[in-house]
C-alpha cells in the first residue's frame, strides 16, 4: 500500500551526539555484569471484548521501533535518538537486525509503528510522542485487496524503561499494538416476515421463489488523507483529516459476482440468505474521520424470480441507476440511526447490515361495483286503438 507521510522537522530537539548504539556495550575492567541485549514482546491489540482478550502479532511480519534516550521521563526536547531499526521474530524472540544493549545510565523510550514501510515519522515536539503528517489510506479497495493486511496501520508504545518487561507472550519490552485506522464490513439478507418458507428457508410464494443478489456496494465523498498525533485533552491519538484534499471514492467492494438470466438454472444458496445474515468477508480500511453529507454509500443489486420445479429464472430486475433499470440503494453514512453514527473510530469495526425487500407495497384492492348499463326500447302501446 502506497503511503504517503512528510517529515516533521526535528529543529526543536537536541539530537546533538546520537549516535547507533553498536553491538558491544562497553564495559569498565572489572565489570562481570553481562550487557543485556534489548529484545521486544509484541502483542496485537485487535477491536475484540475484554473477555476475549488479545493476539499475538503475527510472527511472519516485522515492525519498525524508533528508540529514544533520557536521563529521566520521557521529554521530546531532552531526549536523544539511541537507535531506529526493524524488529522480526527469531528463534522465539522478537529482535532487531541488529544488536542493541540496555544502557547502565539512563532510561529508553519505544515507538513501534506496522508496517515497515510507513516513512517520515518523527518526534512530536508538542507532545512527546511520534507523529505521522499526511498519512494516505489507499481509496481503491481492489489495490487494498492486492495488499491485504498491509493496509493496516498499528502503532504502540513504552516509555521510560530501564530493562525488559514480560508481561505478554515473550520476553521483552512489552509492546501494545493498537489499530490507528477504522475499518467497515457489510452484512446482507432477505426480508423474511413475508411469505417465509421455514422449511427451504427462502422466500416463496406457491411455487416461485423470491431472492437478490448484490451486485455491488461502494462508499465515496470519504477523506483518506490526515495527520495522527496525541490529542491535547484526551492524551489519545487522534486522526485531524486532510480537507483540502479531494474527496475520493471506493470503487466496487462487496460484488457476489452471480449474473443470470431467464431460464438460467439459479443457485439459491449463492444468492442472499433469508434466515441469517450473510457476512461479507471484505474488508474495506478508512481514516478515522467525521462523516459529512457528501459521505455516501450505494448498493446496487438485482431481484429474481425463480421457477422452483426447476430452479429457472423467470424474471428478473435491477436496481443499479443505468438506463432503462431502477435506481440503486444510496443513503447518507452519516444518517445511520445506531448510535447517530456520524463518525468512525480508531480500531474500531463498523459492519453496515442490509435488508433487501423482494417484494413492493403490499397488494391491496379498491374494489367498485360499475353501474347497470341502460338501455332504452322503443314506445309500445298495449290494446293499442285500432283507429290509430
Amino acid at each position: 500500500m502506497k503511503k504517503s507521510l512528510s517529515i516533521i522537522a526535528l529543529a526543536a530537539l537536541a539530537f546533538v551526539g546520537c549516535s547507533k548504539v553498536t553491538p558491544e556495550s562497553p564495559k569498565t575492567a572489572d565489570s562481570k555484569e553481562k550487557d543485556v541485549p534489548i529484545e521486544f514482546n509484541a502483542y496485537n491489540y485487535l477491536s475484540r471484548t475484554k473477555a476475549e482478550g488479545n493476539t499475538k502479532f503475527d510472527e511472519s511480519k516485522s515492525f519498525e521501533v524508533w528508540s529514544y534516550f533520557s536521563d529521566g521521563n520521557f521529554s521530546a526536547s531532552s531526549s536523544y535518538l539511541y537507535f531506529q531499526d526493524k524488529v522480526s521474530y527469531s528463534e522465539g524472540k522478537w529482535v532487531p537486525a541488529n544488536t542493541y544493549y540496555w544502557p547502565k545510565t539512563g532510561k529508553l523510550s519505544f515507538f513501534a509503528v506496522y508496517p515497515t514501510d510507513v516513512t517520515g515519522i518523527a518526534l512530536d515536539t508538542e507532545n512527546n510522542n511520534l507523529k505521522i503528517t499526511d498519512y494516505k489510506v489507499t481509496a481503491s479497495y481492489a489495490e487494498q485487496s492486492a495488499t491485504g493486511a498491509g493496509n493496516d496501520l498499528m502503532l504502540a508504545e513504552q516509555k521510560n524503561q530501564t530493562s525488559n518487561t514480560s508481561t505478554y507472550f515473550t520476553e521483552g519490552v512489552s509492546l501494545l499494538f493498537k489499530h490507528q485506522l477504522a475499518k467497515v464490513t457489510f452484512e446482507g439478507k432477505l426480508r423474511n416476515d413475508k411469505s417465509y418458507d421455514s422449511t427451504n428457508e427462502a422466500i416463496k410464494v406457491e411455487k416461485i421463489y423470491f431472492t437478490a443478489v448484490i451486485d455491488e456496494i461502494s462508499l465515496s465523498g470519504l477523506n483518506n488523507i490526515g495527520t495522527l498525533a496525541l490529542s491535547g485533552t484526551s492524551a489519545a491519538y487522534a486522526w485531524t483529516p486532510k480537507t483540502d484534499k479531494p474527496k475520493v471514492n471506493s470503487g466496487e467492494i462487496v460484488d457476489m459476482n452471480y449474473s443470470k438470466q431467464l431460464t438460467e438454472a439459479f443457485e439459491l444458496a449463492s444468492a442472499l440468505p433469508a434466515k441469517e445474515y450473510k457476512k461479507f468477508e471484505n474488508e474495506y480500511y478508512v481514516l478515522p474521520q467525521t462523516l459529512g453529507d457528501d459521505a455516501i454509500i450505494t448498493v446496487k443489486y438485482t431481484v429474481y424470480a425463480i421457477n422452483s420445479d426447476n430452479n429457472k429464472v423467470i424474471s428478473k430486475t435491477v436496481y443499479d441507476g443505468a438506463e432503462g433499470n431502477h435506481p440503486a440503494f444510496t443513503k447518507k453514512l452519516n444518517s445511520f440511526s445506531a448510535a447517530a453514527l456520524n463518525e468512525w473510530k480508531i480500531n474500531t469495526v463498523y459492519d453496515y447490515k442490509f435488508i433487501l425487500d423482494p417484494f413492493e407495497g403490499q397488494i391491496l384492492f379498491d374494489p367498485a361495483v360499475a353501474p347497470w348499463d341502460e338501455v332504452d326500447a322503443a314506445e309500445e302501446y298495449i290494446h293499442k286503438d285500432v283507429d290509430q
